[in-house]
Parts: structure tokens; C-alpha cells; sequence
């Protein structure tokens, strides 16, 4: 967020809000650049850890099922007479 009225109560009040960080003016345009460098990269590891969490889920889920599978594969062989 940014404004050339700032208090400390808009700026925690911005930041309950969601908002990334907080500028004055005025503001230098280096510090700017970096600041939204900085909120894009949260961004793209937000996503990422998203990403990651569905992936390690789905990877779980295949795990159980391939569990699943090897113990009926068991009992197949049990009930056919064969050990396993």
C-alpha cells in the first residue's frame, strides 16, 4: 500500500488486511523496485508450496493404494495356496 498520509495505524491497519508492505511518500524508487521484487517472489513461493502439498498428497494417496494392492496381492497367493 502506499500514501502520502501515512500513520502507524494505516500501516498496521493495511497489513491486517493483506496488504504486502507499507510506503510513504515519498518514496525512494529503488526500495520500491525491491519491494515489489520481493512480493512477487512470496508470491511465487506461495504457489510453489501449494504445488508441492497437492503433489505430496497425490504421492501419498498412490502409496496407500500400492500398500493396498501388495497385501491383496498377499492374500491372492494365500488363498490360491501359494505363500507369499
Amino acid at each position: 500500500m502506499m500514501t502520502g498520509y501515512a500513520t502507524v495505524e494505516d500501516a498496521v491497519t493495511a497489513m491486517k488486511k493483506g496488504a504486502y508492505d507499507f510506503v510513504q511518500k515519498p518514496f525512494n524508487l529503488n526500495e520500491l523496485f525491491m519491494l515489489v521484487e520481493k512480493s512477487l517472489e512470496k508470491s511465487e513461493l506461495r504457489k510453489m508450496i501449494l504445488e508441492l502439498r497437492e503433489t505430496k498428497k497425490r504421492l501419498e494417496e498412490t502409496q496407500i493404494q500400492l500398500i493396498q494392492s501388495e497385501k491383496l496381492s498377499g492374500i491372492g497367493q494365500l488363498a490360491a495356496g501359494r505363500r507369499a
